[in-house]
């Protein structure tokens, strides 16, 4: 906090400014007693009333069909609902348009009577949802011709409002515009739409064992965001609003935002009035796909008809690919010297 360090900034109860104070030798700072008033400007939480605990819904259908004695084919249908998952409201964020721009919904009423306006009052409540539908088709097979092995594929979808119940507080990026818009709902942070996962063991002549795992899967989303924390100016709490973008940029192209990152929130709302920009949906981006491949290859030797040796070597990651998942740059902004090499 820029508040609290710098060369002026005096030590609670000394004299001594922060820069110049030794610890151990200089008088210990001084705490002073706690206040039961709160300070103009104070910002808290409060647990909404009707508050009440989460919950999911779920269904699960499958069979199974056996095509001879040593195979299997599994098909199963998972669905799952979270009602009443925990969402952050911002009940008195700062005006920031019309005719009380720069004003807070309960600074009239703190003033009435005669308390200290507050500034910023986050409620827990419990109206968050999420949801999740996944298909999943496997294939197992036993010892067939030295051979076993297992294809799974899913096909799932997962979508909440800004991170759902797999997201601390999920606070709407627009209090003013309500807390479920479509630009706050979308993918959540761990959705893969497809992933294949094949295993198998081979038993070789001479008592070799060979057992790979492939996996391969959509790439998870990524939220692309405008790089100052309240752009908007009403103080939200959520880290950072949607990027804004010019009407027509290539979402499969997000080098384009730069072209437009870095002007002031003002701006940002005349052009989302006159039309000429929009808001980029949560998590709208995917990341690069996970593609990886381990493998272990054994070697059983046998020792006086009585012990067995058994020799194995693991290789890990063997198309020494970097699987990122969502853990890339996701902030727009005006300080690109080459927007192609953009790690989005």
């Amino acid at each position: 906090d820029p508040e609290c360090v710098g060369p002026n900034v005096t030590v609670p109860g000394t004299s001594i400014t922060l820069t110049n104070y030794r610890y151990g030798i200089d008088p210990p700072p001084v705490i002073p007693p706690a206040s039961h008033d709160l300070a103009p400007g104070s910002t808290g939480r409060i647990m909404d009333p009707s508050y009440r605990n989460p919950y999911t819904q779920q269904i699960n259908l499958g069979f199974q069909y056996a095509p001879n004695n040593f195979s299997v084919i599994e098909v199963d249908y998972v669905q799952a609902r979270g009602l009443h998952d925990d969402k952050t409201v911002n009940i008195n964020p700062v005006q920031y348009f019309g005719a009380g721009k720069g004003t807070r919904p309960f600074s009239a009423a703190f003033t009435a009577a005669g308390v200290p306006a507050l500034g910023r009052i986050a409620d827990e409540q419990s109206i968050g949802r999420s949801y999740y539908d996944g298909l999943n088709v496997s294939y197992r097979q036993q010892m067939w011709k030295r051979f076993t092995g297992t294809v799974n594929y899913t096909f799932a979808k997962a979508l909440a409002f800004e991170g759902g119940a797999a997201s601390f507080r999920n606070t709407a990026t627009n209090p003013f515009l309500g807390q479920f818009r479509r630009q706050d709902y979308g993918a959540a942070p761990a959705d893969e739409r497809h992933h294949v996962t094949a295993s198998a063991t081979w038993n070789l002549p001479w008592r070799f064992e060979v057992s790979p795992i492939f996996q391969i899967g959509t790439g998870r989303p990524i939220d692309i965001q405008q790089a100052s924390s309240n752009l908007w100016g009403f103080g939200s709490g959520f880290t950072n609003p949607h990027a804004v973008v010019p009407v027509g940029a290539s979402l499969t192209k997000p080098a384009s935002y730069t072209a437009f990152a870095g002007i002031s929130g003002t701006d940002y709302v005349t052009c989302l009035e006159l039309g000429t920009c929009r808001e980029v949906s949560y998590d709208n981006y995917r990341g690069p796909a996970f593609v990886e491949l381990d493998m272990r290859v054994g070697k059983t030797i046998t020792l006086h008809d009585r012990y067995n040796l058994n020799l194995f070597f693991q290789g890990f990651d063997l198309t020494n690919r970097a699987n990122f998942g969502s853990n890339l740059h996701n902030i727009v902004t005006n300080f690109d010297p080459d927007p192609s090499l953009d790690t989005f």
